[in-house]
């Protein structure tokens, strides 16, 4: 650890961080000397939590199926290597004194009780969620908010017309059911892409379109600020994925869908670049909450944002305009 310039406790909270980065971050108290736990506190956002693994999972299923556990290994590695790289780069450049050398006293260790665990757990969870939930809620509330207005949308076409239209019609159960399904996904879909976070989704377009992403992905990463998992459900409800036609409805449509002019939205090279750019930009806001807290200052804060997204942007574009030299 003290060769990539971190401290030994270090190791912990970055490997709690393969679980959640919250947490991980405030284990970095354990760590004595502010440079370190900065240091420690900047890269565990690379660290690949489980929020991203649905993500990576979706895409991995519909465009690596020969190399699943290859794939999925590589972004794992690449982002504890990203984290490395930021350590020694921080090091030479923000945090350059000298580092302390690693002495922990042992405590004589005890068999812990029943009574005892449920004492300490229930205490550090409640302090979690006193310092991180009111955040969390927050930034919840505000993409709820962006996600679902303006109430009032103006449709391309009268969905409650032709839905009432299906069920006084003459089909089956069945067809009835599948149709009206079908015309309810379509209406939620364009009230996604006309409600505020589908405006700003388009808005960031150009600035997203070098990295072979379209406002699709855009709106999608935009949801993912709140949390990870957040991005594949935004996907489902701009895609249309019917949840009871199958596990695999939203990767199949992934594969199949087709842009304005013709093109194939996704291809396993825009796939891979935005596995990528998942793995690296915005950590969620409790992310951020937690290095404010443990830092003190909203400066580190802002800093892992701008550091992180604008690491994501270079790395996305070069895998991607790379990739299109070799593969087309």
């Amino acid at each position: 650890m003290h060769k990539i310039g971190l401290h030994g406790k270090s190791f912990i909270p970055l490997f709690m961080g393969f679980g959640c980065n919250v947490p991980a971050i405030m284990a970095t108290r354990i760590i004595e000397s502010r440079r370190d736990r900065l240091i420690t506190m900047l890269i565990t956002p690379f660290m690949s939590c489980s929020a991203r693994l649905p993500v990576y999972i979706l895409f991995i299923s519909a465009f690596f199926a020969k190399n699943e556990a290859s794939v999925l290994f590589l972004l794992y590695f690449m982002g504890a290597l990203f984290a490395i790289l930021s350590a020694l780069f921080l090091k030479r450049v923000f945090f350059k004194s000298a580092e302390i050398p690693f002495v922990m006293e042992l405590p004589p260790y005890r068999v812990p009780t029943i009574r005892s665990i449920f004492k300490h757990v229930s205490f550090r969870t409640s302090l979690y969620f006193r310092k991180i939930g009111g955040v969390i809620l927050l930034a919840s509330i505000i993409v709820w908010i962006l996600s679902n207005f303006p109430q009032s949308v103006s449709y391309s076409k009268d969905y409650s017309g032709e839905i009432s239209v299906v069920e006084k019609s003459d089909l089956s159960s069945d067809k009835k059911s599948e149709s009206v399904n079908r015309l309810v996904l379509e209406q939620k879909s364009e009230k996604h892409i006309k409600s505020f976070m589908g405006l700003i989704g388009r808005s960031i377009e150009p600035v997203m379109k070098p990295l072979g992403f379209d406002w699709h992905l855009s709106v999608s990463i935009l949801s993912g600020l709140a949390a990870k998992e957040v991005v594949v459900s935004t996907l489902g409800v701009i895609f249309q994925a019917d949840n009871d036609s199958g596990k695999n409805s939203l990767v199949e449509k992934i594969q199949s869908q087709k842009g304005s002019d013709g093109k194939p939205v996704f291809t396993p090279l825009i796939a891979f670049s935005f596995m990528l750019f998942i793995l690296t930009y915005f950590p969620c806001v409790g992310v951020i909450a937690a290095i404010k807290r443990e830092s003190g200052s909203w400066k580190w804060a802002a800093f892992t944002v701008f550091y992180t997204t604008g690491i994501a942007w270079l790395l996305s574009f070069t895998v991607f305009h790379v990739g299109r030299l070799f593969i087309g």
